[in-house]
């Protein structure tokens, strides 16, 4: 036996030694000289044998665990005592033989401390009959604390910090939120029915806060709040309906006392809930019983704006008149304020009424003949009144900013002015950013005019007509001004657009200002001559594009799909898009080999030969030859875009608002725990939208733009970077 293996093997015989509780007996120097030593092959020879050493005690705890008779806490503290034992043996190993982990990190391998971690998980954490024993314990423990036993918290904790290390809590999560559903659902059946309501909401108020101060204390801090929901969903929101029925029929018997005595009463009530901590609970009570009679409301007045404005007024006022008389106190009036905050956070909340109030200012600019509100005065008093129930305008600005984007830019306003006008009563309604930039986008266009006015007065040419809209970049939605694409235009339109900049450049005011066009918004009249009939047709810039080069095709030609890329220059997304418009649109203005509805790189295009029969039959009967072909741009799929757009606007506002608080909150302080922030940031109230990850997501990107960073000795700590 060479002296290598007598070397390899006396380091197995000290990593037995200290599993066997022995003293170790070779020089710890002559080994460390010997490793260093060694071949590569060698050293991975010792961490194969500490590797195998691992397994085979890692097998021997799983047959003894799997033997022992005790159950719940008394096998959670064997199955802890035994880990314990084990960490330390690693830990004595490592500390031992420190010189083991570098070699095996340049190797390629485990270090010694990951690799018995990867050991026991294998062999023991993953053992059926010891992962039942201990889910039996965790779960009985937690029970029986709930039903008032003391238990030893200290090994429930450490036991949940074992499966946490070693990657495998997610199935005792869900065991826990599972059997904590079912728990607080058994007694809430039988608390909500024996008990006055002052009585439950104290028992509610009770068990949240035993379930967020002892149980979650066990727990990974992720559970806390997935817990907590489950509790408030079995023990609030379950039996929502059949409490606040007990809390109104207490409201009722308080109004039919006296007006002199109905302050006193009230006063009364609202110190009880005080007391137990009952007036937060009473919001959640609430919450499902307005939203569904505001949408109840909504269904039956949806068409009817007016009405609908009328009865929500209606709802208003029955909660103010509720407390008006002989309710003076402070603390009285408090219930009513935190009545009508609920009705407004729900009003706000919903999309279809923000949607219909968007959409009354809509149609009323763009139409001349069927409008349901016949004049200016009539629509701001319904739409102005519909905002004042509102605490949280967003929704409405954001709807209200895409229809006023394409109105203005699409010359779809029926009147400049009566646009001014609407958004300057707006404004007050709205908050100071609005003003600002609606000022703004309403200068833009009236600039535009005056700048488009010089450009056809200066220059003369058989160019196509332009007109371009200049818009201030961070005043317009982020989706008007923020697109990138790039695209070759036909020559007599780069031509025009050449002479446009060098025209605007003239003016001594635009000298230093840059023009970054957004051809993904241009629209085109393109002008189509079939025998003695001439048709406008209205097109967005890139179908106009690739149409353009079918021009002066000849009759059986054909065009490739790398040859229109080429020309065009066109993102593949956007060809393939404008290509299926062109051809799968209401009227085939093009068709392609082979047939199908999507683009191929191989696809050969074709002019649509019989076009001017397609055109008659639609024309017949009308003296109307323009004919706009939005359809083309496959109506659901712009549909499916502008509300994409809606939703990233308003993603973008949130995100803003969310990295504003963030930096508000950390660098005051310049370091904090990320549980406490994110705490914070949801204690807020204009942030009752926002969910933890919402903040986690924010967190991350701050980290990645470098305004943040996790500490590197402790990653639950958030540092300010300056």
């Amino acid at each position: 036996m060479t002296n290598t293996s007598i070397a390899i093997m006396s380091f197995e015989k000290e990593f037995r030694n200290i599993f066997s509780n022995l003293p170790i007996q070779a020089s710890l120097s002559s080994l460390q000289f010997a490793f260093q030593n060694f071949e590569k092959t060698q050293q991975v020879e010792v961490h194969s044998r500490l590797k195998n050493l691992y397994n085979q005690y890692s097998i021997n705890i799983k047959k003894s665990l799997i033997s022992k008779v005790e159950q719940e806490d008394a096998f959670l503290e064997i199955f802890v005592t035994t880990w314990k034992h084990f960490t330390e043996k690693m830990e004595l190993i490592r500390r031992s033989f420190q010189y083991l982990d570098p070699a095996f990190q340049t190797l390629g391998k485990e270090s010694i401390w990951r690799l018995g971690l990867c050991e026991f998980r294998k062999q023991v954490l993953c053992s059926h009959e010891i992962n039942r024993k201990n889910l039996l314990g965790i779960l009985e423990s937690i029970k029986k604390q709930r039903e008032g036993e003391v238990r030893n918290g200290a090994i429930l904790r450490e036991t949940l910090q074992i499966y946490i290390k070693l990657a495998l809590y997610d199935p005792i999560e869900k065991s826990l939120e599972s059997t904590t559903s079912k728990y607080y659902e058994v007694k809430s059946d039988v608390y909500v029915r024996n008990l006055n309501v002052y009585e439950y909401l104290k028992y509610v108020k009770e068990r949240i806060k035993y379930e967020r101060d002892y149980i979650s204390a066990y727990l990974h801090p992720r559970t806390k709040d997935s817990l907590l929901k489950h509790v408030e969903l079995k023990l609030i929101k379950r039996h929502a309906k059949l409490i606040w029925e007990k809390i109104e029929s207490t409201f009722f018997d308080i109004m039919r006392n006296p007006s002199e005595k109905r302050g006193q009463a009230l006063t009364l009530l609202y110190l009880y809930l005080v007391k137990i901590d009952g007036v937060e609970l009473l919001q959640l009570f609430i919450d499902p019983i307005i939203e569904k009679q505001i949408e109840l409301i909504y269904e039956q007045f949806a068409s009817m704006p007016l009405e609908l404005s009328n009865r929500l007024n209606e709802v208003k006022n029955e909660i103010k008149e509720m407390f008006e008389e002989g309710c003076d106190d402070d603390l009285c009036t408090a219930i009513k304020e935190m009545w009508h905050q609920r009705f407004t956070k729900y009003i706000s909340k919903n999309k279809k009424i923000n949607e219909t109030i968007a959409k009354l200012i809509h149609e009323f600019m763009t139409s001349t003949v069927n409008v349901k509100i016949k004049n200016l005065e009539e629509l701001l008093e319904i739409v102005l009144q519909l905002l004042s129930y509102m605490d949280d305008k967003e929704i409405f600005r954001t709807l209200y900013m895409t229809d006023l984007v394409t109105r203005l830019c699409f010359e779809k306003t029926s009147n400049f002015e009566l646009e001014k006008s609407v958004a300057t009563r707006l404004l007050n309604a709205m908050e100071p950013e609005f003003s600002n930039n609606l000022d703004i986008m309403l200068n833009d266009i009236i600039t535009s005019a005056q700048i488009n006015e010089s450009y056809n007065n200066n220059y003369k040419s058989n160019a196509p007509l332009l007109y371009v809209n200049v818009l201030t970049q961070d005043s317009w939605p982020k989706y008007v001004t923020s697109s990138t694409l790039t695209v070759k235009l036909a020559p007599d339109l780069e031509q025009a657009k050449k002479a446009f900049e060098r025209i605007y450049k003239t003016d001594p005011e635009n000298k230093n200002k840059k023009l970054k066009w957004q051809h993904e918004l241009d629209r085109c009249i393109v002008e189509m001559t079939f025998e003695s009939k001439h048709i406008l047709i209205k097109l967005s810039l890139f179908p106009t594009l690739v149409l353009l080069l079918f021009n002066n095709l000849k009759s059986g030609s054909y065009l490739s799909y790398e040859e229109i890329k080429r020309q065009t220059e066109l993102e593949t997304a956007e060809l393939n898009r404008a290509l299926q418009s062109l051809i799968f649109g209401k009227i085939p203005l093009l068709l392609k080999d082979p047939p199908y509805v999507d683009i191929d790189s191989t696809d050969k295009f074709y002019n649509n030969e019989f076009l001017g029969n397609v055109i008659d039959t639609i024309t017949d009967g009308t003296d109307n030859n323009i004919i706009t072909l939005e359809d083309l741009e496959v109506t659901k799929r712009v549909q499916d875009a502008l509300g994409i757009k809606i939703s990233q606007q308003l993603a973008e506002d949130r995100a803003i608002q969310l990295d504003s608080a963030i930096m508000r909150l950390i660098k005051p302080e310049k370091q904090i725990p990320k549980s406490l922030l994110i705490q914070r940031i949801l204690q807020i109230p204009r942030f009752e939208w926002a969910k933890e990850k919402d903040v986690l997501l924010r967190i991350s990107k701050l980290e990645i733009d470098k305004f943040i960073e996790t500490d590197k000795k402790n990653r639950n700590i958030l540092l300010y970077k300056p």
